[in-house]
């Protein structure tokens, strides 16, 4: 790049040796320190504020905010709003996932684009608008895995939750750390999905869930494994859909079935537990 005369800009670090590299070398440096406001120390890393002196993700919810200052209760601006939300790693999703199941339910009501909100709606739209601030209180940490983390006795887990509703249904990830007596936990991503429109049983609902655990637990562990091998459990309250999965796929009708076949392929069924 240098030899082309690319002068590649935006650089920044948590690390103080290599900030001192960069200026010694020319190289321009976003951050400055300033322990006042800590948001001065901060640098946008997909659609989040990542604070570089204490290493946590804030939410940047600007955009949002000035998008929802216009007071209109409408079905386009709440799609709008939803629109202003950047959330890489889901890590919003008991958030995010109401506006959503609001605007499932303007759909359902078949409400036009610029017409008012019914105002049962309107009053859960304006609940949902009045939190958007403190999302800023929100302090995520960047590296969720502990810094020693390699040692032969350290013990990596990850641990995966599911859960689901009428109206909707997701699945979280957990690291934990584990090492000489001392534990860390951290939140490491999320997925939510809004329940179907098509009027389906809460176990099966549990079961889009599991489903929808086994395909994000197989993205995740091989990119944590590069770091150390882990371990994953999968933590179930239903023990319907726990026995759907134990059991051979041919045992049940089409839609587990499918949904079964496709969990058992993904993952190993004896890690899963209530």
């Amino acid at each position: 790049m240098n030899q082309a005369s690319v002068v590649l800009r935006k650089w920044t670090t948590n690390s103080d040796e290599l900030r001192e590299l960069w200026n010694s070398e020319g190289l321009e440096n976003q951050l400055q320190d300033n322990p006042i406001n800590p948001r001065v120390n901060s640098t946008k890393v997909f659609g989040m504020l990542w604070n570089t002196v204490e290493d946590h993700l804030i939410v940047g919810k600007q955009s949002l905010v000035d998008s929802l200052s216009n007071n209109e209760d409408t079905k386009r601006h709440l799609l709008r709003a939803i629109g202003k939300i950047f959330d890489l790693l889901s890590l919003l999703t008991p958030f995010t996932i109401r506006v959503k199941c609001i605007h499932q339910v303007l759909w359902m009501k078949e409400i036009s684009w610029d017409e008012e909100l019914p105002p049962d709606i309107q009053k859960t739209w304006c609940q949902w608008v009045s939190e958007v601030p403190r999302l800023a209180e929100l302090h995520i940490s960047r590296y969720v895995l502990s810094s020693s983390t390699g040692e032969p006795t350290d013990v990596l887990e990850l641990h995966c939750f599911y859960d689901a509703s009428q109206k909707a249904y997701g699945v979280v990830i957990y690291t934990r750390v584990v090492k000489d007596c001392n534990v860390e936990v951290n939140l490491l991503v999320s997925k939510s999905r809004v329940a179907p429109l098509t009027k389906v049983t809460l176990t099966r609902l549990e079961l889009l869930g599991e489903l929808l655990a086994a395909r994000l637990a197989s993205k995740v562990k091989p990119i944590v494994d590069l770091k150390r091998p882990s371990k994953i459990f999968f933590w179930t309250d239903s023990k319907i859909t726990l026995h759907w999965i134990k059991e051979s796929s041919k045992r049940w009708k089409s839609f587990v079935s499918n949904r079964v076949t496709e969990i058992q392929s993904l993952c190993d069924t004896s890690a899963w537990a209530h």
